[in-house]
């Protein structure tokens, strides 16, 4: 059996080596005497990994390496192969989310692809947002969806003309129809469910177009409410913070991260409270 492993690593080694243009290691010969034994060394260059030549070789040898691996990768990789097909097609892999399945279509070459859904993967697929009538004459993307916990509805964040700033919009699940519920100036921002109740977002305050960013705050979004009663859960604006937030185990959890990305703080309130308050 080691016979069989040996012969396959040496085949697999010399159909490697053949195939591939390794960079030339320069030879600068030097007599070693270690313990009254003498011996050519050929590479001692090599050990100084601070010289460039040095580095310049290593990479070179890496880059080899890596294109071999990527090759190996995409040959032998099913989830690349199916990826690289999904490219040439108008659909994408189905995805599930909660109780669905969601794929998205494109009805037109010159179109923006469309959302649907299915309860199972066989099942035929029903379209349940065209992002192309929702502005007309206007390039209407859809970036992302997310499913509330008991799957009753759908937020789903929109791009309008390449905007660095998105809209988040609601599907009801349930009934199949849109919602009134519209939130503005979404800017860096992941949605987070409160169960079916509403959902938590990073809204951008910026008044000018080209004006430093100012995407500090956290807001909570009850459904069926306008987006001027929104709730301001946290407000990183005096430390010009990042925050990423989620909600899991009845809870929200905040991580704060200072503008200089050296320090961190972490946060959570019960979703159950009237009234949050975060520790």
């Amino acid at each position: 059996m080691s016979r069989i492993i040996f012969s396959f690593i040496c085949v697999f080694c010399l159909q490697f080596s053949f195939g591939q243009e390794f960079p030339i290691a320069k030879k600068t010969p030097i007599t070693v005497q270690k313990h009254t034994i003498s011996f050519v060394d050929d590479y001692p260059w090599l050990e100084n990994m601070r010289f460039k030549e040095v580095n310049d070789w290593v990479d070179a040898q890496n880059k080899i390496i890596d294109e071999h691996f990527t090759e190996i990768y995409k040959k032998y990789n099913p989830s690349s192969t199916i990826k690289e097909y999904d490219k040439l097609t108008t659909y994408r892999i189905p995805e599930r989310k909660g109780k669905y399945y969601y794929s998205y279509y494109r009805k037109e070459n010159n179109k923006s692809s469309v959302l649907y859904i299915r309860s199972n993967i066989d099942d035929k697929s029903v379209e349940i947002i065209d992002p192309n009538t929702i502005y007309e004459a206007k390039n209407v993307t859809i970036n992302n969806h997310y499913p509330s916990g008991g799957s009753k509805y759908l937020a789903y964040k929109i791009r309008v003309d390449g905007s660095d700033k998105e809209e988040i919009r609601f599907f009801d699940l349930e009934k199949r129809e849109k919602m009134e519920d519209v939130l503005y100036n979404i800017k860096f921002s992941n949605v987070s469910w409160n169960g079916n109740l509403g959902v938590f977002y990073k809204k951008n305050s910026n008044q000018q177009q080209f004006a430093k960013d100012s995407t500090f705050q956290l807001f909570y979004h009850k459904i069926g409410f306008k987006q001027e009663e929104d709730e301001l859960i946290y407000d990183g604006s005096t430390n010009e913070s990042n925050i990423d937030f989620f909600t899991a185990r009845e809870k929200l959890f905040i991580i704060e991260n200072d503008k200089n990305d050296v320090s961190k703080n972490y946060y959570y309130g019960n979703l159950k409270d009237e009234k949050m308050i975060l520790e």
